[in-house]
């Protein structure tokens, strides 16, 4: 089981996004069974590479997915602006636009230095049980883009298959 701990408050911190639509998103297993009918559609929907990715040898026993949801769309108005609590372990990357992240564990920059309001990032790796708090700006217009979790190789005693993904890695995988 795994949830999120929303912390109120944090428009005390960050303005701005007071009045933004808020979206939880929590990354959670799917088990996939070799074989099983019920897994071919998920392997299809992540695209799982039909070999090994790095040293990776076995075949694929989970998918990962957002909201229980494999490659969720999520929609947002073009220019629109949300405020998004990530809780998942990921290497997060937003192509196409930058990310404002405003806080990690549900603790602002400004709550240690008022100084440190959010940070732009085009990348964000969070590590187990990693909370992000971000705001994403929609694209112009006829644009599209992908908030994407890219492979974590997390070695011998960690996650074997690092193919694993919500979305496209990065990586020839």
């Amino acid at each position: 089981m795994s949830g999120a701990i929303v912390i109120d408050g944090m428009h005390q911190y960050c303005p701005e996004i007071k009045n933004m639509k808020e979206r939880i998103l929590i990354r959670r297993d799917a088990e996939l069974e070799h074989g099983a009918p019920s897994s071919a559609p998920l392997k299809s929907i992540v695209q799982l590479a039909p070999y090994g990715c790095g040293a990776a040898t076995a075949e694929a026993t989970r998918v990962f997915t957002v909201n229980g949801v494999a490659r969720p769309k999520i929609t947002i108005a073009s220019g629109e602006k949300q405020f998004w609590r990530i809780v998942l372990y990921a290497d997060l990357e937003l192509d196409s636009e930058s990310m404002t992240v405003v806080a990690f564990d549900g603790m602002p920059f400004t709550y240690h230095n008022p100084k440190r309001h959010v940070e732009r990032l085009r990348h964000l790796l969070l590590a187990p049980p990693g909370r992000a708090e971000i705001i994403v700006e929609a694209p112009k217009q006829g644009r599209a883009a992908s908030l994407r979790c890219l492979s974590v190789n997390t070695g011998a005693g960690g996650d074997p298959e690092p193919w694993h993904g919500v979305g496209r890695s990065r990586h020839k995988c």
